[in-house]
């Protein structure tokens, strides 16, 4: 049998400011893409670098609107076999023999939970995904989106998983089941 629990939509500021990001990066683009086909022929070079450089900022603003939609969409599934995080760049499967579901509990990202380095992920206003450093050392892959109520699962891997479940307590009863 296989759940699906949602994550915690992420905040309309922190999903708006990505989106202004993107409409920013996006006329970056345009602009760039623009004076790259007017350039005189004699400025090759100026025009390649130009076009290059509209084509990174336009690949760049994709990947920020993904971000956005991923602070509504991320999904983590739970099956007998594994959890599966789907719906975000950093989403993985989890074999349940890899966590330990008996000391999953309910934390917020204060004192020894508060991500202190982000070491391969996205940290953007309300929404963290990917792997991070904790204020304890640990290290720690977060799907987070509201910090006041999140699922810490140790996992016997040297790493710990923090997740904004919509339902946490259905969410663990339903690892540990």
């Amino acid at each position: 049998m296989r759940r699906a629990f949602h994550i915690v939509p992420g905040s309309a500021a922190g999903r708006g400011f990505l989106i202004g990001l993107s409409a920013f990066l996006l006329a970056v683009s345009a602009v760039e893409a623009y004076l790259g086909f007017t350039l005189p022929p004699s400025g090759q070079a100026g025009r390649v670098s130009l076009l290059l450089g509209a084509l990174v900022v336009f690949c760049v603003a994709g990947l920020v609107l993904y971000t956005a939609g991923s602070m509504r969409n991320v999904q983590f599934l739970v099956s007998a076999d594994a959890l599966r995080v789907v719906g975000d760049l950093f989403g993985r499967t989890i074999p349940r023999s890899v966590l330990r579901a008996g000391e999953g509990r309910l934390v917020s990202l204060e004192g020894a939970y508060r991500p202190v380095w982000k070491t391969c992920g996205t940290g953007s206003p309300g929404y963290l995904a990917g792997w991070f450093r904790l204020a304890n050392r640990e290290k720690a892959l977060l799907f987070v989106t509201d910090a006041t109520r999140i699922v810490y699962l140790p996992t016997t891997q040297g790493y710990s998983v923090l997740l904004s479940v919509a339902e946490p307590e259905e969410f663990l009863r339903a690892l540990r089941g």
